[in-house]
């Protein structure tokens, strides 16, 4: 297990500080009305000044806090299935990480070691969240954060809605342990993202960072040129509990037998002074989840999409269905991208990803221990599309 350095208090509150600055100087498009209330966060590029490793870059970012149900799923790739901003924001890193490799400016922070990628010694990656993720990480003594996150349900309906017998649940999954009611308080069980009375296929922000300390924050697609690009650092804002983020996103992370150049990283915690104003606890208690989200990256290039449909904002009718018109962030646009940026071999989305095989073996590591066994794997046929020039 390799284990970052502390982060001082003062670095901890600059990586929020320089993430809300950045939301606040984007235009209003996309953001929560006076009512509402979103979830912010961000990856930053870390530097050691004056011994302190101090956040000099924000690299990407994400708002939202909403996951596509499993009936809304296409097989196009051409939607974003979660919109939770952990994973919006990871997804505009590596949208950055493409574009870099594309532009070879990739050497700014990147240097070449065995024919692969690697972030540069000086350099240390951090993410800042303003709320604690969902799932694991959530479940504590004292009042429930769980529901908090999920859009604007009380949580009598949203039990008697869950507890509903499989027959009316038009899924083809598997019921997890973390699906049922008697559970929703255990702790170290993996856990899809809440839905509004249906299943979603999204596994949950606490177990998708715990796996990044194993695989690293890249991906199967660039782990072909890439070694993994681990998290270091995790800042969280509201409903902040230390043992509950330390058990969620390191203690449960049992792994052997990780294949050459992948390992367990145990990603240094911390909690900064200042709020995010435009998130759940800064908001009126009437206050809803906003429907959209933001999605940026460093150059200045943002986008909002609607998180109910996974679509870009503003779309006509006649442009719904339009591969031109995919978010950026969606798969499909991501796949074409990589194809652009290092001529990523392979006809289909599933094809290209089946290249990063010690990717593949690390992931299949990690899945096969007792804590992440339940881990639900969407069927291969959501990436069995073609990418193409558009």
């Amino acid at each position: 297990m390799v284990e970052a350095e502390e982060m001082s208090q003062r670095s901890m509150d600059k990586m929020a500080e320089m993430t809300i600055q950045l939301y606040e100087r984007l235009a209003p498009k996309g953001k929560p009305t006076a009512r509402e209330w979103t979830v912010l966060a961000s990856f930053c590029l870390l530097q050691k000044i004056e011994e302190n490793w101090t956040p000099v870059k924000i690299l990407s970012m994400g708002t939202g806090n909403r996951c596509l149900s499993e009936s809304q799923l296409n097989k196009r790739g051409d939607i974003i299935h979660d919109s939770h901003a952990e994973i919006i924001a990871r997804r505009s890193l590596i949208r950055l990480l493409y574009d870099e490799l594309r532009k070879e400016g990739s050497k700014a922070i990147f240097e070449k070691k065995d024919d692969k990628y690697n972030l540069k010694d000086i350099y240390r990656l951090g993410m800042y969240i303003s709320h604690t993720p969902c799932g694991d990480a959530s479940i504590f003594e004292g009042p429930s954060v769980e529901v908090t996150l999920e859009e604007t349900e009380e949580p009598e309906k949203k039990k008697r809605r869950v507890s509903t017998d499989d027959s009316t649940q038009e899924t083809t999954q598997k019921r997890m342990r973390g699906d049922e009611p008697q559970n929703w308080r255990e702790t170290g069980l993996v856990r899809r993202k809440p839905g509004r009375g249906e299943f979603t296929t999204s596994m949950s922000c606490s177990d998708k960072i715990a796996s990044w300390s194993v695989l690293g924050v890249q991906g199967a697609i660039l782990s072909t040129v890439m070694s993994p690009l681990y998290l270091s650092y995790l800042v969280v804002g509201d409903y902040y509990h230390r043992e509950a983020l330390d058990r969620a996103i390191n203690l449960r992370v049992r792994v052997e037998g990780l294949p050459e150049g992948y390992s367990r990283r145990h990603i240094r915690l911390g909690h900064p002074v200042v709020v995010f104003q435009k998130g759940k606890s800064a908001a009126t208690t009437d206050a809803v989840s906003s429907g959209y989200a933001i999605s940026y990256m460093d150059g200045g290039i943002s986008e909002v999409t609607v998180a109910q449909s996974g679509r870009k904002m503003g779309l006509t009718k006649k442009n719904l269905d339009s591969p031109k018109h995919a978010p950026s962030l969606s798969k499909m646009k991501l796949g074409l991208m990589a194809r652009q940026a290092f001529g990523c071999k392979g006809e289909t989305y599933i094809e290209m990803k089946r290249g990063g095989v010690d990717y593949r073996r690390a992931k299949e590591v990690l899945l096969s221990s007792s804590e992440f066994r339940e881990w639900n794997r969407l069927p291969s046929e959501h990436s069995d599309f073609q990418i193409k020039p558009i």
